[in-house]
């Protein structure tokens, strides 16, 4: 059965708030690796384990999905990067 667009919408709302929520689970435990981090004296920026995730990302989706979730994870390593900066600059 086919969604009318309010269903469609409402649908779409629910997994935004599930999603959000996740999110800010996300950025929570960046925090602890932020933390982590800085008490070791390592670098913010780790590609070889962003490529790994999107990788291990894409290999789960169907190919449809595959570059979208890259994309979007890409941006979501840019945002916890600045999370991590900012938390390294707000220690000092």
């Amino acid at each position: 059965m086919m969604m009318d667009l309010t269903q469609a919408r409402e649908a779409i709302d629910s997994l935004d708030r599930e999603i959000a929520a996740l999110l800010a689970r996300r950025f929570a435990v960046v925090d602890g690796v932020s933390d982590y981090k800085a008490a070791k004296g390592l670098p913010i920026h780790d590609p070889a384990r962003e490529a790994q995730v999107i990788q291990r990302l894409r290999e789960s989706l169907d190919e449809p999905y595959q570059a979208d979730v890259a994309l979007l994870y890409e941006r979501l390593f840019e945002i916890s990067r600045a999370r991590q900066q900012h938390r390294r600059s707000s220690s000092n």
